[in-house]
């Protein structure tokens, strides 16, 4: 996980391949795909929780691991 000054998360599930981009903490009501694996996640209120990319390293793959080596960094030094 990493956090910025505006609050975003950033969490990677390395075994599902899934990166969240977390706006906001909330229980998930509604996930609605935006485009192929991507979906936004929102509360009952239809607030944006955040965003959800599946098969993320496909997507991401030149970005990915330097973004993992960065979460992890900031979560160490934390």
């Amino acid at each position: 996980m990493a956090t910025n000054k505006n609050n975003l998360k950033v969490f990677y599930n390395r075994e599902a391949d899934a990166l969240l981009l977390a706006l906001r903490r909330g229980r998930e009501a509604e996930c609605t795909e935006i485009a192929p694996g991507v979906g936004v996640e929102k509360d009952v209120d239809g607030n944006i929780l955040g965003f959800e990319i599946l098969n993320a390293s496909r997507y991401l793959k030149n970005a990915l691991p330097a973004m993992v080596r960065a979460i992890h960094r900031r979560a160490v030094s934390v």
